[in-house]
């Protein structure tokens, strides 16, 4: 099954593949939970960004995030650099990749971690501590 995201201006934020899904029906927004053996597209502009794969996800639609678990790794389209971590939010709305437990960004000839957490942007190209973004924005 595919499931596709999109932000409140129309374009494409994600999309998730799964080979099933349970869901829970909260009010009238959609959460999606057990989906297993996860990967999503992430876009930005229409075109892909990043691709995560991870052992489940889950969709809140009612905080636009997604909320992937266990061996997630999040690779750039752009320049093949990769993010690991236990969990990965990505914020739909906001374009960040929040990124927790054993952290860990490997790039072409360098790598960091493992940190506790880390933020990214949809493409990897900004990474930063929570702090340090937060001081940017």
């Amino acid at each position: 099954m595919t499931i596709e995201g999109q932000l409140p201006n129309g374009e494409k934020s994600y999309a998730l593949k799964s080979p099933g899904a349970t869901f829970d029906i909260e009010g009238d927004n959609r959460i999606q939970s057990g989906l297993k053996d996860v990967e999503v597209t992430i876009f930005e502009a229409n075109q892909p960004a990043s691709v995560i794969k991870a052992d489940s996800a889950t969709i809140d639609k009612t905080n636009q995030k997604l909320v992937l678990v266990g061996k997630v790794v999040v690779t750039s389209q752009r320049d093949q650099a990769t993010l690991r971590a236990n969990q990965i939010v990505y914020r739909e709305t906001m374009a960040r990749v929040e990124a927790t437990g054993q952290v860990r960004l490997e790039q072409k000839g360098w790598s960091m971690g493992p940190l506790p957490e880390l933020w990214a942007n949809r493409d990897l190209s900004r990474v930063a501590t929570p702090k340090a973004w937060k001081e940017k924005e």
